[in-house]
Parts: structure tokens; sequence; C-alpha cells
């Protein structure tokens, strides 16, 4: 039965994710050429593509370069390019926070945050451990890190001067974004790291991903009062 569902329903999870980030891809394509002063929007950009890649790109070249499936854990085209994806992505999603939160003392801790995430991802990987626990402590370090400044951003908008229109600023939805898909991602790392493989569960990261890139969509999209 795992073996089914992994085979099948997972792959239709990652079609269905690949055709909404291609959607997303197109879309914010055109946002840039519209405003190409919001950098946050390249940032998007960057974001959906490099999705989009990880999703195909790894599977293709394992296909092409080991279609018997002998090379497994560190060796695995899939496992090294998630592995890439995961180190950028971090990069993208503190640019971001960085980029909409107010307080100079949590910008401050958002770039130490990058001296904690990029030597435990040299460690992980040459560590011992198996490659699915050494990705979930990844991962559930980098939600432990970034979530902190994202509530915090909620804070700055309940104590500051309101705005008046919340649901065209594009941090709202930005930031949104990130907290929601890593409520989803928490759970499934956690799960992966003491039992193992759970592949319905695993269903859970492509939701979060949908979710993360509507919202970074929806951010995108908004025409803010003041430009950014």
């Amino acid at each position: 039965m795992d073996e089914l569902w992994e085979k099948y329903w997972v792959a239709i999870s990652s079609i269905i994710l690949s055709l909404i980030v291609l959607f997303a891809i197109t879309k914010s394509f055109l946002l840039v050429r519209r405003f190409p002063e919001r950098k946050y929007i390249k940032v998007i950009l960057l974001f959906f593509t490099l999705t989009f890649m990880q999703l195909f790109m790894g599977p293709l070249l394992d296909y092409l370069i080991d279609p018997s499936e002998e090379l497994q854990g560190r060796e695995n085209i899939t496992n090294i390019i998630g592995c890439i994806y995961l180190l950028v992505e971090y990069l993208i999603y503190i640019y971001l926070v960085h980029r909409f939160i107010r307080s100079k003392p949590i910008k401050v801790y958002l770039k130490i945050t990058m001296a904690i995430i990029y030597p435990l991802g040299g460690i992980l990987w040459f560590s011992q451990m198996n490659i699915v626990q050494a990705i979930s402590i990844f991962t559930i370090t980098e939600a432990l890190l970034l979530l902190f400044p994202c509530f915090y951003f909620f804070y700055e908008i309940l104590t500051q001067p309101p705005i008046l229109q919340l649901s065209k600023e594009p941090a709202f939805w930005i930031i949104t974004g990130i907290i929601f898909l890593f409520i989803c991602l928490i759970p499934v790392y956690f799960g992966l790291l003491i039992m193992g493989s759970i592949q319905p569960i695993q269903t859970i990261d492509y939701i979060g991903y949908t979710i993360i890139i509507v919202l970074f969509l929806k951010g995108a999209s908004c025409k803010p009062v003041q430009a950014a």
C-alpha cells in the first residue's frame, strides 16, 4: 500500500503543484515587467522558478543518469538538488522577512540565523545520519528560526500605526505564506524524524507549498498604497 501511495498519489501531488507553480511563474513574470522597481517580486519569481526546477530537474536527472535507481542517500541526484534548494530557499525567506519587518534587532537576528543554518546544513550533510533525518532536522530548525520573526511582524502591525488596507499589503500575504508553510512542514518532518517514512502525511508537504505559492502570488499582485 505504501509503495502504491508513493508511486501514484505523491506523483499526482507533484504534477498538480508543478502546474500551480507554472501559472505562478507566468503571472509573476508579467508583474516583474509591469513593476520592475519592486525587487521582492523578482525574488518571488526566483522562488517559483527554483521550486519548479526542484520538482522536475531532480527526477529527470535521476531518470537519465540512474535509471536503475542504484544511487541512494547523498548520492541520489534528487536528494542533492533538494538539499541545494533548501539552502537557497532559506536565503529567499530571509530576504523577504528582512524586507518587510521594521525592527532593527529582528533584522540583525535574521542575519545571525544564517550563521546558524548554513553551518548546520554542512554538518548534517557530512554526518552519518540518513538523508531523511538530516533534511528533517534542517527543515525543523529552519522553521523554528523563521517563525519567530514572522510572528513578530504581526506584533508590529498590532502595536504600530494601523494599516488601513491590510489586504492590499504585499507583506501581509508573503509573511502569512511563510507561516502557513512551516505550520504544515513541522509535523511532517517531526514525523519523518521519528518514524522514517510516512507517505500519506508527506502529502502535507505539497499542501504547504501550494499555500505559500498562492499567498506569495497574492502578495506580488497587491498594489500597496506606497509602492515598494
